[in-house]
């Protein structure tokens, strides 16, 4: 039996198990919420993809998907640059015999961060990463350098590909329209 507290909402039950994150902040802990859970009401049982009628409908899904996730992919990769340059910028204040035992902050590098770099390095991303836990200062330069160049990279990908999305979108729209 759940408390329900809204139509949307309901309470977590007591017996249930509850995660706890290492990462959270006081200000985190505060704001964010562990006790309620929101639950599907009414038609929202319904698979999204059960809406889609036609081939026209799954092209134009497909196309922006992949579009979605090239963005957040390139979007995750700067997120995690700009983070390893302001730690390169602390490291460069240091005075020159500190640099050397300079570690990375338990903090610095979020999830998103973490995904990214596997993204770059594939399998090869948990020895990038443990260099980069063990020799910050060896490590962040070369990281981020290759992390400039797959930007470049994708850049041009992302121009050459907006014009095959945008033919795409042209092709299929007034046709997935048709029911």
């Amino acid at each position: 039996e759940t408390d329900r507290v809204t139509p949307s909402y309901v309470r977590i039950p007591s017996a249930y198990p509850r995660l706890h994150s290492s990462g959270r902040t006081p200000i985190g802990a505060d704001t964010l919420n562990d006790v309620f859970v929101n639950v599907i009401t009414g038609s929202e049982d319904f698979s999204f993809k059960l809406m889609r009628k036609n081939q026209y409908e799954e092209s134009l899904f497909r196309c922006e998907d992949d579009c979605y996730e090239f963005d957040m992919a390139i979007e995750a990769n700067r997120s995690c640059m700009a983070a390893l340059k302001a730690l390169s910028g602390q490291i460069a204040l240091l005075p020159e015999d500190d640099r050397g035992s300079f570690h990375l902050p338990d903090s610095c590098l979020t999830p998103t961060h973490v995904k990214a770099i596997s993204t770059l390095y594939g399998d090869s991303a948990a020895i990038l990463l443990d260099l980069l836990r063990g020799s910050p200062v060896a490590a962040i330069p070369v990281l981020v350098h290759r992390m400039q160049q797959r930007d470049a990279e994708w850049a041009r990908v992302k121009e050459e590909m907006t014009r095959v999305w945008r033919k795409i979108f042209e092709a299929n729209y007034h046709k997935s329209l048709d029911h």
